[in-house]
């Protein structure tokens, strides 16, 4: 987690965590959405 996320650029853990969350969620694709972003698979779904 470290490698990817530099903590000394973060105030807060809430902020740390947001940013963690955040490239969770729009770039990092997975194999089980077929290598989509959970944010992709959902808008396919309709979803907004």
């Amino acid at each position: 987690m470290y490698i990817d996320f530099n903590q000394n650029d973060y105030v807060t853990v809430e902020e740390y965590i947001n940013a963690i969350i955040d490239n969770h969620n729009n770039y990092r694709p997975s194999y089980v959405l077929n290598y989509k972003t959970p944010i992709e698979y959902r808008t396919q779904l309709g979803f907004q």
